[in-house]
């Protein structure tokens, strides 16, 4: 437990300081056409899902239990991270934002974000691909689960374009990277670890090097399922084995 949340916080750590440093530290942004859903109103009360999002990737790392999967989140988060972070980087993205009304419900927490981050790092949305990862994830483990952290997850993509954070374009592509993400790194642990029971009895399941579970790999490839699970037939006075003498001295 220790270390799953020593693990947690030193990733937390470094790319919030990646981050930090390339919101910071970048060449000339570039601004990008304004499509329909960018030109909609700023709604500043919207700033309190925005900032939600560090609660849904604690929720889904607090309520992982499976240590494999929980180890291939971790590594998902790290490659969005430095994939995002180089591209912002080679293309930095700029955005114009709106001033919130003075005294508008949210306003003084949308101005506080805004003084922690610059107007740089738009393309891909990293609000968007951290918080669909941890819905997949969530899924993964639970489809109860899975469907609050879509909800939660969909609800802070909206946000970011409605507190004009991101372009529209951004939140996409976040989307983008994150199912890819899952694809490389979750889908392979779709299924759950082996427990110690079946390690013990030799059904180690998809953490074997088949690749398959052992329920499937426990009948031999070619053979029917159903007939190798029958009995054998009960042995009675009839049942003789080849060359052995008939039964009552009488010959067949």
């Amino acid at each position: 437990m220790k270390t799953k949340w020593l693990a947690g916080a030193l990733l937390l750590a470094f790319t919030s300081a990646l981050y930090g440093f390339t919101n910071r530290v970048h060449g000339a942004a570039h601004r990008l056409p304004l499509s329909l859903l960018d030109r909609g109103p700023l709604l500043p009360w919207t700033a309190w899902v925005y900032a939600s999002y560090p609660l849904l990737f604690l929720a889904a790392f607090a309520l992982e239990d499976d240590a494999r999967r929980l180890r291939r989140y971790l590594e998902a988060t790290l490659a969005l991270n430095l994939a995002s972070n180089a591209f912002f980087l080679a293309f930095p993205t700029t955005l114009d934002r709106a001033p919130a009304p003075p005294g508008a419900l949210g306003a003084t927490l949308l101005e506080a974000v805004r003084s922690l981050d610059a107007p740089a790092n738009c393309l891909p949305s990293l609000h968007v691909s951290t918080s669909y990862l941890a819905a997949f994830l969530a899924a993964r483990r639970s489809p109860g689960h899975g469907a609050a952290a879509f909800a939660w997850a969909s609800a802070i993509a909206v946000s970011t374009v409605t507190t004009k954070q991101h372009y529209a374009a951004d939140v996409f592509a976040g989307l983008l990277l994150a199912a890819a993400a899952d694809r490389y790194f979750l889908a392979p642990c779709a299924s759950p670890a082996p427990t110690r029971r079946a390690r013990r009895s030799g059904h180690l399941g998809c953490a074997a090097a088949s690749g398959r579970p052992y329920w499937a790999r426990s009948v031999p490839v070619g053979r029917n399922p159903r007939a190798s699970a029958r009995p054998d037939p009960p042995r009675t006075a009839c049942t003789r084995r080849r060359g052995a003498a008939p039964p009552h001295g009488r010959a067949r």
